[in-house]
């Protein structure tokens, strides 16, 4: 009986160092960032706060439906960065924060009107180049963009060679007044389009969708 004592008081003390050498899992860091909304005269926020997200690493080529926060101060992104059409995306560059994605970020609209969307959120920095003939962020080539909102970010945008900045890549379907939107609400925004592409809106052989500014 003793022995069978001594056995589970063992046990116990080896638990007990365990629990110390591993600390405890927390869960996610509350992340916090500004919504923006127009109401009709002047800009209006509101703080969003959530704690169900995931960071984002160098490693990540496509966004699916969800929120991704940029945790590191210069994250680098190699490939180009996809949104996955029919998912809502939210990307989140908090203060003090860069995202350099080398081969732009695709949020696009198609031909069989499958589209992403993106929303930008927090008062880092994004910057983007398009490549081939994609835009910096938005529309591949023979893609419109899908649904872009930017909510305070500052972002430097330039389009692949026929592409806009933010915008559409070269050709795809024209946008009409179902397509997809581009807001802009505040920050700093800095786009270059290819040849024959817009800073904002649309690339080459492409009008453009409707394009909203605000701030």
């Amino acid at each position: 009986m003793k022995k069978a004592k001594r056995i589970i008081v063992s046990a116990l003390t080896a638990f007990a160092l365990m629990a110390q050498m591993c600390p405890p899992v927390s869960a996610a860091q509350a992340m916090t960032y500004k919504k923006y909304s127009w109401n009709g005269s002047a800009l209006e926020t509101e703080d969003v706060t959530v704690t169900n997200y995931t960071t984002l690493t160098w490693g990540d080529r496509e966004l699916t439906e969800g929120t991704y926060v940029v945790s590191d101060n210069n994250l680098v992104l190699s490939g180009r960065l996809n949104v996955v059409k029919g998912a809502v995306v939210n990307l989140v560059v908090p203060e003090g924060k860069t995202l350099t994605c080398k081969e732009g970020i695709s949020c696009g609209y198609d031909k069989n009107n499958k589209y992403g969307t993106l929303n930008i959120y927090g008062t880092g920095k994004i910057v983007t180049t398009g490549k081939g003939n994609a835009a910096g962020i938005g529309g591949d080539n023979d893609e419109t963009n899908g649904y872009i909102t930017v909510h305070g970010t500052e972002i430097e945008a330039t389009g692949g060679k026929h592409a806009a900045g933010i915008g559409g890549g070269e050709g795809g379907k024209d946008p009409n007044e179902n397509s997809p939107t581009i807001k802009i609400y505040d920050g700093k925004i800095t786009a270059t389009g290819g040849i024959d592409g817009a800073g904002i809106g649309g690339g080459d052989e492409q009008p453009g969708a409707r394009t909203y500014i605000y701030g």
